[in-house]
């Protein structure tokens, strides 16, 4: 099976670098400019989401691998300093298993993970997953963006409750609805805890 490649990213109000703007990646990709242009940055964003998925969390801690990853950046230099705190950070990566060739957009079958971080610097421990949410289509992409199917949806309401997309029957044809959660952490992202959170539902 492919491994899903990283095609775009866009951030807003993460550490100087703003990308409000879609950052298309290829196979390939060199960065240059001067310092302090956010090359480091940009790096640092996509260590911050390999972290926060695959680090075994300190359990003599009592740290998730989120936390763990929002330490390693240091949690009062996630916001831009420019922008007052208390205030969100978006990050939203976009995963393909293919593309177009001649544009480099990502295929119909992308995944694009959105995020949005609660960052309050005059707490110690105020940095919390405000929304989440994992959904496909083409939502980034054009200024009359189709509706994306969304995969699961957590916070975006209320904090602690979410909902997954769950198929009604399986085949080519299936519909699906949404499954209501609860006790959703907002120290986890939503791809880790998705299987405990079913188990228990």
């Amino acid at each position: 099976m492919n491994q899903p490649l990283l095609r775009f990213i866009v951030t807003k109000n993460y550490k100087n670098l703003s990308l409000e703007q879609i950052v298309r990646l290829k196979n390939l990709n060199i960065f240059i400019g001067s310092n302090g242009s956010g090359k480091s940055n940009f790096i640092s964003c996509l260590k911050f989401l390999k972290d926060s998925l695959t680090k075994i969390p300190d359990e003599s801690r009592a740290v998730s691998s989120f936390e763990d990853a929002v330490a390693q950046i240091g949690g009062n230099r996630i916001l831009d300093v420019s922008v007052e705190s208390p205030a969100r950070v978006r990050l939203a990566y976009c995963f393909s298993f293919s593309q177009n060739s001649q544009t480099n957009i990502p295929a119909r079958d992308s995944g694009i993970l959105d995020l949005k971080i609660f960052v309050n610097r005059d707490n110690a421990r105020g940095v919390n997953i405000a929304e989440e949410c994992l959904y496909s289509g083409d939502i980034l992409h054009d200024s009359t963006p189709s509706t994306p199917f969304y995969y699961y949806k957590f916070h975006d309401r209320e904090f602690g409750k979410g909902a997954v997309s769950i198929y009604d029957e399986p085949g080519q044809f299936s519909t699906t609805h949404f499954e209501a959660l609860d006790n959703i952490l907002t120290n986890f992202l939503g791809l880790t805890a998705i299987p405990r959170l079913l188990k228990n539902s």
